[in-house]
């Protein structure tokens, strides 16, 4: 993985920030929406100058849907810095360059709503560990830059190409999850050589990389290289995603992105979105809409046996005892889930090996999760996440020793968040 420079990102970033003439102050949501069309890498001739006539000439196929939108956003390279202007009369209201942030302000639903555009010329990845320092300096400028705007969009330069690099690795790169968590409302890969898949987190709009958009002199263009999203993202005026559209367009040698009667790139982003993220809250149709999904039959499921669950509430902890009177942690776990056709393994340590693994970050209602409270017992102790919030924190229903059943928040227990050991999946979608 690549490391942090710490130099390369943070001082230019805080450089940018704070050489800002002037702070733009967040006003109080109004219930408007926002219109964003944003594209992938814009990377001109590297080998010889274009002419205007010939810069505009590969933007006319895409003319179409580079308008109608509050804000159309593309990032470019040093080849196409001279050309702004040129890019700008194509329909283009904001390029992002290197490492920056820029600002501009739309009239949405009789307000002024400001809309601040982060750009990060690599993506900083492994964000833990010897690099926490640098990565708590990154939240603390997204969050200073969303005290000074109402909609903040950060976009990246994808790391990854080559075989399978349509795929996006989230257990090791967790940047575009933590600039949501630090207060960022949209956030979008760019380049990297391919398109990659999409995923709400904290309802906000993640786009891991819309590849290339137009690199029509000396760039692959072949296979996914050669596909050109156009991304059109509807959010809240205060940045919560409502709605899109990914439309299809080709990459050429030689000339501009043209439109795709075939969809290709939506049917490839649909099959990686649903590959790499499978328990996001978007569908992406094979038309390219972008959209929110609706309850599904486990969500309904999962409430019903959390609903018997609270049923326990206060009932003594007891070990050995399955209940109804009282339970040890797994006993409730085990009764609970084969009063709804369920069978698991009756201790915590063989219900360890029930479902599938899940990363914590992707927690839903009805997964288990473990913890290694008991010496030489691995794992010691087992819950059912109940509720997840908004912040990634989580509460969660078990039988403990001291109190019975009860319903507790992890990030509030230090006992548990520290002993955490893993989660599974025992309720899947087609439950």
């Amino acid at each position: 993985m690549t490391k942090i420079k710490f130099s390369r990102y943070i001082i230019p970033l805080l450089l940018t920030f704070f050489g800002m003439a002037a702070r733009l102050s967040a006003q109080p949501a109004s219930g408007g929406e926002v219109t964003f069309t944003i594209v992938g890498k814009i990377a001109l001739s590297a080998d010889r100058e274009l002419s205007d006539k010939e810069t505009k000439a590969l933007f006319s196929g895409a003319s179409t849907y580079l308008s109608g939108s509050n804000l159309t956003y593309g990032s470019i390279d040093s080849t196409a810095l001279y050309r702004t202007d040129v890019l700008k009369d194509a329909g283009f209201d904001v390029l992002g360059y290197g490492d920056q942030c820029l600002f501009e302000t739309r009239e949405i639903g009789g307000r002024k709503v400001k809309i601040g555009f982060c750009s990060f010329s690599e993506m900083p990845t492994d964000l833990g560990g010897d690099e926490e320092i640098v990565s708590e300096l990154i939240r603390g400028y997204i969050r200073s830059v969303k005290d000074s705007c109402d909609i903040l969009v950060v976009s990246f330069e994808s790391p990854y190409d080559g075989p399978n690099s349509e795929h996006f690795n989230i257990a090791e790169d967790l940047f575009p999850r933590v600039c949501i968590d630090a207060g960022a409302d949209m956030v979008i890969g760019q380049g990297g050589g391919v398109a990659r898949g999409v995923e709400l987190y904290h309802h906000r709009l993640i786009a891991y990389s819309l590849g290339k958009f137009c690199t029509p002199f000396g760039s692959n263009v072949k296979s996914y290289s050669g596909l050109a999203p156009v991304l059109q993202v509807t959010v809240t005026d205060q940045g919560r995603f409502v709605g899109g559209k990914i439309v299809s367009m080709l990459q050429n040698p030689g000339k501009g992105p043209t439109a795709d009667p075939k969809d290709k790139a939506a049917n490839m982003i649909k099959y990686v979105s649903e590959t790499d993220f499978p328990d996001s809250g978007i569908d992406v149709g094979a038309d390219g809409v972008l959209a929110i999904k609706t309850t599904t039959i486990r969500d309904n499921f999962v409430d019903s046996l959390l609903a018997y669950g609270t049923r326990y509430l206060g009932r003594p902890y007891s070990l050995g005892k399955t209940g109804p009177s009282a339970f040890d942690c797994s006993g409730l776990v085990y009764s609970l889930y084969s009063k709804f056709g369920i069978k698991l393994g009756r201790t915590a340590r063989e219900q360890f090996k029930n479902g599938r693994s899940v990363n914590r970050l992707e927690l839903r209602k009805g997964d288990l999760i473990f913890f290694n409270t008991q010496k030489n017992v691995y794992p010691g102790h087992v819950a059912i996440v109940y509720e997840v919030m908004p912040d990634g924190n989580f509460r969660f229903l078990h039988s403990c020793s001291s109190k019975g059943v009860v319903i507790q928040t992890f990030n509030g227990s230090y006992y548990y968040f520290s002993r955490y050991v893993g989660a599974r999946r025992v309720i899947d979608d087609d439950r």
